[in-house]
């Protein structure tokens, strides 16, 4: 009885015990529960390297450290109730771009997950440094982009405003001046008659985003540079140098200190700044000679958004891709596209070689020039990054040894006292003063950038009424592609001004009135769709690029589709359902050919589902040795650091 009675009693304390544990075992699972779902939430809402931050370890002195951070806002109508909810944190409010939905605030690193607990708060991310994307190039040489221009010596960009946001612009250098010499009371000295230089400039409006520099010059010496190649006049020195669109008014943005090096939301600022202005100045084009490192999502990426705003504005955004495209040990990368060149709605312009010739027959990529696709991610709440990987860029241009206008200094500007071989044709100096007519010489996506912006100028006075959409599928469907080098290398080819501004004219002006399928040229397609340049043919692309493949065929150009409308991309046109792809009836038209993959240099095409093949290195370090699929974005390894690719020197190698 007595054993009995003992393995009753110990039954019974037994299945009390387990009743009253399973309480706290059902609130351990609730807590990791909890705590996997709070994780989540902060890694929806908030950049990676930022959450990485603030989880770390921290010290006193860390904890209080002021961080300068950018807040996508779903609603900016009450922005005293915002400024007021961030002084309890500790903080304050620096710069509102309503425009752009963003705010910029500076708040102590403790308190900076407490923003979250904001439901109009969409995303925080780190106030970013951006620097220009120019390629340092130690010889001489022809700027092979400008025979682009006399092709199409009946348009000049006249009208078309052109927002160049960079390091500022020398607006006084006689290769940005309309009338080079002009006679206007002649000043007699002795037996010598001195000609006063005229005055009237590209530049028609100039600010300054840069804090505590209040200067619209540019004392680095890159956006005088850009601004020349877009709008450089006619009869300076000689006719080589003169721009893509030398009628084009330009708007100086300064955002670059005189280093060359400046903050994300002193772009986003101006991109505010363009939208609020756009019908003042006639603003139809942003150049972004400039780019910041990619860690978040497009969807997220502050810069990539206010980029979209603009886009959705009815501005056309042209930027470089960066040049990224081999590492420190000379390899071949892919990935190393910038931001905002991840965001769809911009047109992400790459580098070419033209080998100082006219002819398109021994063109090449540039080897610094970024590959795609894009690396943005978001992770989700098992902690897995989802990878954009869009087709990246979709345009290559002339972009190695071009020569353009060098802005003041003391007396060079800084590019040039850090590389006096960059130097071409000095500035004079005489007793009658400083005649700014100096010459420099840069390589880089972020110069053939400006050929692009100059051709969509060239396109917009032939057909003003062009949506930022169509202008993109224009400049893909009338690209030459170069033989040799695949879709992540050179998008749908390298840019036909000739091609383009001819389809531009050719297509009809009421095209806010048609609907899907109407009938979009006012004439015919060619019989053979291309170009005559240096006395041979350059045979149009016929694509348009997509997420992760080409729209092609003539019936892009000669019926209007959905994806042309204001505010919506060709990537809206596209979705995928387990892996396939399905077309919006309403954006694409039936009879337009599609294909998803990857067009690699021997003509294969990787198709959706399959792996890029193994090898290739990326620029945020990850390899493909294991594979990872394209369509879906996953990859099932844990890469390096993005920010491997801030160690990377501004130029690398020369071509």
């Amino acid at each position: 009885m007595t054993i009995k009675t003992n393995w009753r009693f110990l039954y019974l304390i037994t299945i009390i015990g387990i009743v009253c544990l399973l309480p706290i075992f059902s609130l351990a699972q609730t807590l990791r529960e909890f705590a996997q779902g709070r994780r989540g939430e902060l890694h929806r809402r908030m950049a990676t390297d930022l959450l990485s931050k603030i989880e770390a370890p921290q010290s006193k002195e860390e904890e209080t450290k002021i961080e300068r951070l950018i807040v996508n806002s779903a609603s900016l109508a009450n922005a005293n109730n915002t400024a007021e909810r961030i002084a309890r944190l500790g903080g304050r409010m620096r710069q509102v771009n309503r425009s752009t939905g963003t705010v910029v605030i500076e708040i102590p690193r403790q308190r900076v997950a407490q923003l979250l607990s904001d439901s109009t708060i969409d995303y925080i991310s780190p106030d970013r440094p951006v620097t220009s994307t120019g390629h340092l190039e130690n010889t001489t040489g022809a700027a092979a982009a400008k025979t682009l221009a006399g092709l199409l010596s009946s348009y000049d960009g006249s009208g078309i405003g052109i927002a160049v946001i960079d390091s500022g612009v020398d607006s006084s250098h006689e290769l940005l001046n309309r009338n080079l010499i002009s006679v206007s009371k002649p000043l007699l000295l002795g037996d010598l008659t001195v000609l006063k230089l005229g005055t009237q400039s590209t530049v028609v409006y100039g600010k300054s985003f840069v804090p505590f520099e209040t200067s619209i010059n540019d004392p680095f010496g890159h956006g005088t540079m850009i601004a020349s190649l877009i709008s450089g006049r006619n009869g300076f020195l000689n006719e080589g140098f003169t721009g893509i669109a030398p009628g084009a008014q330009l708007i100086n943005l300064r955002v670059l200190n005189k280093y060359g090096s400046g903050r994300t939301s002193d772009v986003i600022a101006a991109i505010d700044w363009c939208i609020s202005n756009k019908a003042a100045y006639n603003i139809r084009i942003i150049n972004l000679s400039l780019g910041a490192p990619v860690l978040d999502s497009y969807k997220k990426d502050p810069l990539c958004l206010a980029a979209r705003r603009a886009f959705d504005a009815g501005i056309v955004v042209v930027t470089a891709a960066g040049n990224y495209g081999k590492d420190i040990q000379g390899r071949k990368v892919y990935g190393g596209i910038n931001s905002p060149g991840i965001e769809p709605s911009v047109i992400t312009v790459g580098a070419t070689n033209t080998q100082g010739t006219d002819a398109r027959s021994d063109d090449s990529i540039a080897t610094y020039s970024s590959r795609g696709p894009t690396r943005g991610y978001v992770v989700d709440n098992t902690g897995t990054k989802i990878y954009d990987n869009l087709i990246k860029p979709e345009i290559v241009a002339p972009g190695n040894r071009l020569s353009g206008a060098m802005s003041l200094g003391s007396p060079d500007n800084v590019l040039v006292q850090q590389n006096p071989s960059l130097k071409i044709y000095p500035n004079s100096s005489s007793f009658l003063g400083t005649k700014i007519v100096g010459v420099m010489q840069l390589s880089g996506t972020s110069v053939a950038a400006p050929v692009v912006s100059g051709t969509i100028a060239l396109m917009l006075q032939a057909n003003p009424n062009l949506p930022p959409s169509l202008v993109k599928s224009i400049l893909m469907y009338s690209a030459q592609q170069l033989p040799g080098f695949n879709t992540l290398e050179q998008g749908a080819g390298e840019i036909n001004a000739h091609g383009a501004v001819s389809l531009a004219k050719a297509i009809r002006t009421d095209v806010s009135l048609l609907k899907n399928g109407d009938a979009l040229l006012r004439s015919s397609l060619p019989s053979v769709q291309a170009s005559l340049i240096a006395g041979k043919n350059a045979y149009w692309s016929q694509a348009v690029i997509h997420r992760y493949g080409f729209f092609h065929g003539a019936r892009l150009m000669t019926n209007w589709q959905g994806m042309y409308r204001q505010g919506v991309l060709p990537t809206d046109a596209i979705s995928y359902l387990n892996g396939a792809p399905v077309l919006r009836s309403d954006l694409v038209i039936n009879g337009v050919a599609s294909n998803s993959g990857i067009v690699f240099a021997d003509g294969t095409i990787m198709a959706d589902g399959n792996t890029l093949a193994e090898g290739i290195v990326f620029a945020d370090g990850t390899s493909l040795s294991s594979g990872e699929g394209f369509v879906d974005g996953r990859i099932i390894f844990d890469p390096l650091s993005s920010f491997l690719r801030s160690i990377f020197p501004l130029a690398i190698g020369g071509e």
